[in-house]
């Protein structure tokens, strides 16, 4: 096994690791996560195989990292959630309802999931009233992923989870990231369940030796969401090229989907490619070209600015057995390239940004007409005098 694996290995793990809200795609801001050990430094690259028995990261861990891409959820929202999981039902239904009415779709996405778990209680307006509205103020792309997150992660039934990927199917049909790795995440619930991939766009899956332990529907939509940009999607599949169940290891598509990954965002995948480039394992680019690339890109990503003369000093230092790499039009092309890379990301990643914000902003301006809705559905379910 080469010896970059380990660094591949480790972006299994990154790759579930919660996104903080504020930052854009694919960043982490937790400053414990991305400390001062992954300075380039301290990169050192092992001369054997990693230990056996390092796990993937398997489709039922990633539950919680389905909220990655909830850049609305609250604290507000988390407490009643954690009061509903107690089992204090009715409760956390009337505490999502007042949070729903403040403009949280995802409160309004778990009165739905409530209502429908519950059936045999009593509830003020029926499940689709809730599924109804969040589709139509998000669309079937956001609104979808919003209910197939709550779905997914209230509901315990079989009848009410496999509600979660219907709206995850409606919402990896309009190309949403999130909603195509919601399926990908889920898939496991439904080993049994055959799947005939869509027709369009095409679609070339992983094959099975690298992902043993995923359905066709899984690695189907893993990589379709790579194929489209996701970080998070693109960084998992290069783990799984680089080490596969059977066989042997694809390293020119693991460093495909890394590059997707890093130039969307991946601090993370951008250092295993500087690293892969360093000890040649990967051989897109001339290895002081792709080295300098993605480890410069990595230092963008991560600090916001460009790199400073002491970082740039530690990159040269970690490959001086290289002597092509010392020099300094190798080290301006890095710059060159990797801010370009930077730019283009911040670019498309304010991009979205800005549309979600958008479509928040006009989700909320309609609430009074979902109240108006409510009150009437009220009026017409109460019984007559």
């Amino acid at each position: 096994m080469r010896k970059s694996l380990w660094l591949l290995l480790l972006t299994a793990c990154m790759t579930a690791v919660a996104v903080d809200p504020s930052r854009a795609d694919g960043f982490s801001a937790n400053e414990n996560f991305l400390a001062t050990d992954t300075e380039p430094d301290n990169v050192h690259l092992p001369k054997t195989a990693p230990p056996v028995g390092l796990a993937f990261v398997r489709p039922d861990d990633q539950y919680e990292s389905l909220y990655d891409d909830a850049r609305f959820i609250t604290p507000a929202f988390k407490r009643v959630e954690r009061l509903y999981k107690s089992g204090k039902i009715r409760e956390a239904y009337a505490e999502w309802l007042q949070l729903a009415w403040q403009g949280d779709m995802f409160a309004m996405a778990s009165l739905s999931v409530v209502s429908r778990v519950h059936a045999d209680q009593s509830w003020p307006v029926p499940p689709e009233f809730w599924e109804g509205w969040l589709l139509t103020l998000l669309g079937k792309g956001e609104g979808g992923y919003v209910l197939g997150v709550q779905y997914a992660m209230l509901a315990d039934q079989y009848e009410a989870g496999s509600r979660s990927r219907d709206f995850f199917l409606q919402s990896a049909l309009t190309g949403h990231w999130a909603g195509m790795y919601g399926i990908f995440a889920t898939a496991g619930e439904r080993e049994s369940t055959p799947f005939s991939p869509p027709a369009t766009p095409p679609v070339t899956p992983i094959p099975a030796r690298f992902m043993e332990d995923h359905n066709g529907e899984a690695r189907y939509w893993l990589t379709r969401a790579a194929d489209s940009g996701y970080w998070k999607a693109a960084g998992l599949l290069a783990t799984y090229y680089a080490n596969p169940r059977k066989g042997a290891a694809d390293y020119v598509r693991a460093e495909h989907y890394a590059a997707i990954s890093a130039e969307n965002g991946s601090v993370e995948n951008a250092l295993t490619l500087g690293a892969g480039y360093a000890d040649g394992t990967f051989k897109h680019h001339p290895q002081c070209e792709g080295y300098y690339n993605y480890m410069l890109l990595a230092d963008r990503l991560r600090y916001n600015s460009e790199p400073s003369i002491e970082r740039i000093g530690r990159l040269i230092r970690h490959i001086k057995s290289n002597p092509e790499c010392q020099k300094s039009d190798a080290v301006a092309s890095g710059l060159a390239e990797s801010k370009q890379l930077y730019e283009s990301w911040k670019a498309r990643s304010s991009e979205r940004l800005q549309h979600r914000n958008e479509l928040y902003a006009r989700a909320r301006a309609r609430l009074p007409e979902v109240g108006a809705a409510h009150e009437k559905a009220l009026l017409e379910s109460a019984p007559a005098n």
